[in-house]
């Protein structure tokens, strides 16, 4: 009888402990829920800026472009990047003040833009081809603090988790007449 007795405690034990290790490893995977979050209104005060750059499908170096918006506490810059060197031109700069960081910080918040995802392909090195693919970045003090990337081709791409479309009409409604800026681009 006793034999019995022990036989059954070692298998209930073993059974708790197969639960325990099971809830345990059955946790969230996503990068959104890990520790590394950022909070990207902690960064109105200090130096920082956000960068939002598009770049279009995959093409013959001296037919490559995209557009980068890079907002800051004092300026709004804007470029025309060519060729896979990322090479400016037709840079515009305006200013801006810390009023308008701030709501313009807060409203970036609102819209994701410092949520992240985990991915099947991390990196945005062709993953749309033929599409744009977007890349969303914060710095403080001249350190790369998120870097984050989405593409028009499925919305499966990218580790970017916020909404692309609210984020990228954001960008461009920082920069004075952008559509006469971007008119001649062919993507």
């Amino acid at each position: 009888m006793r034999y019995i007795l022990a036989a059954i405690g070692i298998v209930v034990l073993i059974i708790f402990v197969v639960i325990i290790v099971m809830r345990g490893s059955s946790g969230p995977s996503s990068k959104s829920a890990s520790a590394n979050t950022v909070t990207l209104t902690d960064y109105i005060n200090k130096d920082s800026q956000v960068t939002l750059t598009t770049y279009g499908p995959v093409v013959g170096n001296d037919q490559r472009q995209a557009v980068r918006i890079t907002v800051s506490p004092n300026n709004r810059f804007f470029s025309i990047l060519r060729t896979y060197e990322s090479l400016p031109e037709n840079a515009q700069v305006y200013g801006n003040n810390q009023t308008a960081y701030s709501f313009f910080m807060h409203s970036l918040s609102g819209l994701g833009f410092s949520n992240e995802r985990t991915v099947k392909n991390q990196d945005e090195l062709g993953a749309c081809p033929f599409g744009q693919v977007t890349v969303y970045q914060l710095f403080s003090q001249g350190k790369q603090v998120l870097n984050t990337w989405s593409s028009n081709c499925t919305t499966k791409d990218g580790t970017f988790a916020g909404s692309a479309s609210g984020v990228t009409r954001l960008f461009q409604a920082q920069i004075t007449n952008y559509s006469e800026l971007t008119a001649n681009l062919n993507y």
